[in-house]
Formats: C-alpha cells, sequence, structure tokens
C-alpha cells in the first residue's frame, strides 16, 4: 500500500540561491532546533519538500517530528536562530493541504496540491483598483531602513505585518518610492501589502 505522509514546502522568494545551512524546522516552541535541515540550497524562485514523517531512513528530506491533524504551528529558524518564517495552520481534512498566498498574505486550503510549483490561489486585484507593480525593496536583508519603490506616481496606501499577521505599520508611498525606518524593529521576516493586494517579503537583521 502506498504512504500517504504529511509534507513541508519551504519557498525561496528572492533572487538568488538561498543556503538552509544551519537552518531548522520545528513544530515546538521550546525545541525550535528540532530538525537540522542538511545543508542544501534552494535556488533563486525554487522550493524543497520536507516530510514530516519521523522516517530518517527513506530517500529524501524526513523530518524528525509529524504534523498534528489537530493544527499547530510549524517555525523556520536560521543559522542565527532568527525566526525567519512561522504559520500556524487549523485542523486538516484528509487530502487537502494548506499553502500561503503570498497576493493577500493568507493561508488557503486547496483539494490540488502543487508540490514543487506555485501554490493555485486566486488573483483578483482590490475592486475599482490598478495592479501597482512593486519594482524593489533595497536593501534587502537591512538593518536599518527599507527603500521602498512602485511603479506609480499616485499615492500608494502601504502596510508592513509580521509573520503572526501583526500590522507594524502604516503609511503612504508618494511619487514612487518612500524610506522606512526599521531600525528598532525586531530581527525577522515583514510582508509589505500594497492596497491593491500586491506583497512581498523582506528581512530585518
Amino acid at each position: 500500500s502506498g504512504e500517504y505522509d504529511d509534507w513541508i514546502e519551504l519557498h525561496n522568494t528572492t533572487s538568488s540561491a538561498y543556503s538552509l545551512k544551519g537552518h531548522f524546522l520545528s513544530d515546538t516552541i521550546t525545541s525550535l532546533a528540532k530538525y537540522d535541515l542538511p545543508d542544501t540550497t534552494i535556488p533563486a524562485g525554487g522550493y524543497l519538500i520536507v516530510w514530516a514523517d519521523e522516517d530518517g531512513m527513506q530517500a529524501g528530506l524526513h523530518a524528525n517530528f509529524k504534523l498534528s491533524r489537530l493544527g499547530e504551528p510549524i517555525y523556520l529558524m536560521n543559522s542565527d536562530t532568527i525566526m525567519i518564517d512561522s504559520v500556524r495552520y487549523s485542523a486538516q481534512t484528509t487530502d487537502v493541504s494548506s499553502g500561503r498566498c503570498w497576493a493577500s498574505g493568507t493561508f488557503l486550503p486547496f483539494t490540488v496540491p502543487t508540490p514543487g510549483a506555485d501554490n493555485n490561489c486566486p488573483v483578483a486585484a482590490a475592486e475599482g483598483l490598478e495592479s501597482i507593480l512593486l519594482v524593489s525593496l533595497f536593501p534587502n536583508p537591512t538593518r536599518s531602513f527599507l527603500k521602498v519603490r512602485v511603479a506609480s506616481e499616485k499615492p500608494v496606501k502601504l502596510q508592513v505585518f509580521d509573520l503572526l499577521g501583526q500590522e507594524r505599520l502604516r503609511t503612504v508611498v508618494r511619487g514612487g518610492q518612500v524610506q522606512l525606518n526599521v531600525a528598532n524593529w525586531p530581527a525577522g521576516t515583514y510582508c509589505i501589502r500594497l492596497e491593491d493586494g500586491t506583497s512581498s517579503l523582506f528581512l530585518v537583521q
């Protein structure tokens, strides 16, 4: 008979290869270094599957923990023990996966999983709004200031959220760019969202 194990997919949203050396996955806040990811690299825009089945004897990457069907958090820590991503999924349904939709910042259920490819998220700009291109975030990662450029000279509303969904900042981009002061923010990953739903991530070190 076949096996139907749970899996976790990591996606590199950057334009450069990303090394997972010294990174950890965990489902327990008191044991964040639970599964030591191997020295492997996710290519730019690429994906990596980690099986959550406690079966290290099989080929591929197999975490030393399983996912609870009742729902729980998953944490990704980097080599500096900084939490660079986290998600809390709800109670699971057989043969239904959950995935992040970057445009909305939300997690949705999927009856057709797409391992190694983009999630089948609905694409729809906010009603009455034109699509706005997020041109660049620089520097990313940053320690002090982040310059945001958009392809619009009109005022554009902008929000920043942490990975727990808490709003950290709300402002308006004028003249196509704005500079954000993040010098006193906790290290971690944040999500910028424009008023049309366009979003992107940046890292504070």
